[in-house]
């Protein structure tokens, strides 16, 4: 065999790879979307929460519920698929290690009255670095890159702290989740 049908030959199996984690990108439309909404209803009604036990419970028990949602959406398109993959396995273990995480800085704040500020800095950087880790390893540039674009937007959010949580959480979502989860989703194979 040649070098070149060697190329091609994994290059089919990138792009076979890159149709069967279709499922990955609605958990990043997903995501991306409802922690838009969240961030849109959080701003427009931040008044209401008057401790910061209101701002735990909001932004803790949506996304659980979100969570489960998505557990048995990704349960059945497993079970549809009918096999996993290594790269799909490592990617599950990946976002279950967010959802781990997530849950000890929901745990944290909780016991030590961490602000809305250091939540979401935590919980957007652990976003952050799981999908450069799954870009990285799925060898795919805007899933990468929506990982870095939250990075940025981080970097820029401790440079100008008066920029407001709801424009971070929007942007850096939009970005970081939405758009590559699109990309992904509609990803055609050079076949």
């Amino acid at each position: 065999m040649e070098s070149k049908e060697h190329i091609e030959i994994i290059n089919q199996m990138i792009n076979k790879t890159k149709e069967q984690l279709r499922p990955f990108s609605l958990n990043l439309i997903f995501w991306g979307a409802l922690t838009s909404i969240m961030s849109i209803i959080y701003f427009n009604m931040m008044h209401l929460f008057q401790t910061d036990m209101h701002h735990i419970l909001f932004w803790s028990v949506i996304p659980f519920i979100g969570m489960v949602i998505m557990t048995r959406y990704n349960i059945k398109a497993g079970r549809k698929i009918g096999y996993e993959t290594h790269l799909s396995r490592t990617i599950k273990i990946i976002w279950m290690s967010f959802g781990i995480a997530w849950g000890f800085i929901i745990l944290l704040s909780t016991l030590h009255g961490f602000s809305g500020g250091i939540i979401q800095f935590l919980i957007l950087f652990t976003c952050a670095t799981c999908l450069l880790i799954s870009g990285i390893l799925i060898k795919y540039l805007p899933v990468t890159l929506g990982g870095c674009s939250i990075l940025i937007i981080l970097f820029l959010s401790a440079l100008f702290p008066e920029i407001s949580y709801t424009y971070i959480n929007l942007i850096s979502l939009t970005l970081g989740f939405t758009v590559p989860g699109l990309f992904l989703y509609f990803h055609k194979s050079n076949d």
